[in-house]
């Protein structure tokens, strides 16, 4: 589990003390001494949020007098991924995966920026054959609401794929040889599988650095590219508020790019076509006089 993993530097460091001794300078020593190990400081971070949340637990149950200070040492958005896939470069990853059930994930993911953990908790009770529908129930999604997506198109081949894997013992649609694709494999768990799938298929198709995450922040910009509207592209992909949506959809490289050489092409195919009218000042308009009414 990751709060385990991120928990075990804290226990060695501040596991020994008593929480009324852990002061805001024993914080500022701990993110000193985090920093001289290696650790990123988002990774600091979510250490840090777990000391907050236990000491947020012992103030509710009276064992703790006060809380220290625990500052967030990683700025809001500086370790965002930029990264985006176009489809070619999707397909060329997909292609060097070798495992259906993984690929399957990956294709859902890239069509709708569903997160691994609900695409993981997908049942099979979650599909409604008569409306065409796949609907995310509120208890599976991140953010507690519920999202329903229309089977068209990949996600309708997705699902027929997934049909004839379906196992009457597992009740999920998305599994692995018979297991759900969130069980842990040796024991890491399925998201730590998927990254070194990814990166060892990215490698291989040349596109080494893209990370399978980025596959959600693509599919909210290719939405936002088909002219979906905003507010819909977060029903869709499960962003609660609008600053995490624009933190996903931070603007490519070749779309800026684009965007100047239409404005090149624009200039120079128009510019013997249209003809220059210069600017001359109107007459001032004569006031009218008024008529009393």
């Amino acid at each position: 589990q990751p709060a385990v993993a991120h928990m075990k530097p804290v226990r060695a460091a501040l596991g020994a003390r008593a929480a009324q001794a852990i002061s805001g300078d024993e914080i500022t020593r701990y993110i000193g001494a985090r920093k001289e190990a290696g650790a990123s400081l988002a990774t600091i971070d979510r250490e840090l949020e777990l000391v907050k949340r236990a000491f947020s637990l012992a103030r509710r149950n009276g064992k703790a007098a006060f809380a220290p200070y625990i500052p967030r040492v990683c700025k809001a958005n500086s370790n965002a991924r930029e990264g985006f896939l176009d489809e070619p470069e999707f397909k060329a990853i997909l292609r060097e995966i070798p495992d259906e059930d993984f690929r399957d994930v990956l294709r859902w993911q890239f069509l709708t920026g569903m997160r691994h953990g609900e695409i993981g908790k997908l049942g099979w009770a979650a599909y409604d054959a008569t409306t065409g529908t796949i609907r995310l129930a509120a208890k599976d999604a991140k953010t507690g609401r519920a999202r329903s997506f229309p089977l068209y198109g990949e996600l309708a081949k997705i699902i027929k794929r997934r049909k004839a894997r379906r196992l009457t013992a597992l009740p999920l649609i998305f599994h692995s040889k018979g297991r759900s694709v969130l069980a842990p494999t040796r024991g890491a768990g399925y998201t730590s599988r998927l990254r070194g799938l990814w990166r060892d298929a990215a490698k291989r198709a040349g596109l080494a650095g893209i990370v399978s995450y980025d596959l959600r922040r693509t599919a909210v910009r290719n939405l936002s590219a088909a002219g979906v509207p905003e507010r819909v592209i977060m029903a869709i992909s499960g962003h609660e508020t609008r600053a995490v949506f624009d933190r996903y959809r931070i603007v490519d490289e070749r779309d800026v790019r684009g965007a100047f050489e239409s404005l090149a092409g624009f200039l120079g195919k128009d510019r013997q076509k249209r003809k220059v009218v210069p600017f001359r000042r109107t007459a001032p308009v004569q006031p009218q006089r008024s008529s009393g009414l």
